[in-house]
């Protein structure tokens, strides 16, 4: 009989507070890669538009703390990634503690 490990389940999050030059590929996975492993990227409303965050895909380990916050070091200093978790489960949002440490390099 196989094992599945129950704890691993995909969230839509949102990454916001980052300016748009620095909205691309590379930093979506550095600050996907920060939270989870990286599934998709989506930065762009339904009309084709530019949104005020990034939308990222990521399977997350539910037995570890959420991040909230996800610090990026830029040459102008540090960027502070402000995460959002779409549908999250009340149980889950309230049985974690935040865990905001977490500096990458630019």
């Amino acid at each position: 009989m196989e094992e599945y490990e129950y704890n691993l389940s995909p969230f839509w999050v949102r990454i916001s507070n980052i300016p748009m030059e620095y909205m691309d590929r590379k930093m979506a996975l550095e600050v996907g890669n920060a939270i989870g492993k990286v599934l998709a990227i989506h930065w762009r409303d339904r009309d084709g538009r530019w949104t005020y965050y990034m939308r990222i895909r990521i399977i997350i380990d539910t037995k570890k703390l959420l991040r909230r916050v996800v610090y990026y070091m830029v040459q102008e200093g540090e960027l502070v990634c402000v995460i959002q978790y779409e549908r999250l489960p009340r149980v889950l949002s309230f049985s974690h503690r935040m865990n905001n440490k977490s500096i990458l390099p630019g």
